[in-house]
């Protein structure tokens, strides 16, 4: 399949595995990204958190929940939806990997 979508220079594109978004809400994701982020408003490339450091930052986070029997996550949410008791994180693999949008070399010299 081929997915499309409209993204800035700039924007932060992430690609996880399920094992990923079963583990963590949106806020936990968004938390560890703000705790990584910069308090500048304009950051450059070469400013900007690198996007290894950002897919093990979220993926150390997701594993850390995975293995906690008594955290509620987005899997323990979706269990009790269809009356399934299932507290505790969910062993699973866990894959995220992370891109900054940049300007094409073309755009710059335009």
């Amino acid at each position: 399949a081929r997915y499309e979508f409209p993204t800035m220079v700039g924007d932060l594109v992430l690609l996880f595995s399920d094992g990923f978004s079963d583990n963590l809400f949106e806020a936990e994701i968004l938390d560890v990204l703000s705790s990584l982020a910069t308090s500048k408003a304009e950051v450059t490339p070469e400013e900007a958190v690198s996007p290894a450091i950002i897919a093990k930052e979220l993926c150390s986070k997701a594993y850390l929940q995975s293995c906690n029997p008594l955290v509620w996550t987005p899997f323990s949410v979706s269990a009790a939806k269809v009356g399934e008791t299932r507290c505790g994180g969910k062993l699973d693999d866990i894959t995220v990997v992370a891109a900054w949008v940049v300007a094409d070399e073309e755009d710059l010299f335009d």
